[in-house]
């Protein structure tokens, strides 16, 4: 299985982020199409867990944008979620991993319904 080159990642605002530029060579997709899919799905996405980078933290880290949008990042989270609603090869993959590993804990399953309801 395919995994997340630890390199792509940095902190910001306290959460382990990367470039969706980055995100989408990840999954295998092109940027503007994983985009697209994203704002159709916004409701699965928090603002912890996908957001655009301001000015300031782009000249902190360096990270060169151009016509004045300043890039978005997805967390660790997020980029898990992605497995959800992307259609690639690299996402399904990902996803049935995540299920399978979920479906292997029965128990930690029941304890964080408990803390959602």
């Amino acid at each position: 299985m395919k995994t997340i080159n630890e390199e792509l990642l940095f902190e910001v605002r306290g959460e382990k982020v990367m470039l969706a530029s980055d995100v989408a060579d990840f999954y295998e997709c092109k940027l503007s199409k994983m985009m697209k899919v994203v704002k159709r799905s916004m409701i699965c996405f928090s603002i912890d867990t996908f957001f655009q980078l301001t000015e300031e933290e782009c000249s902190e880290l360096q990270i060169a944008y151009s016509d004045r949008k300043t890039p978005y990042v997805f967390s660790l989270e997020g980029i898990y979620m992605l497995s959800s609603v992307l259609d690639t090869d690299v996402a399904i993959e990902l996803s049935l991993y995540i299920c399978e590993t979920v479906a292997s804990e029965p128990g930690r399953v029941f304890e964080m319904l408990e803390k959602i309801m």
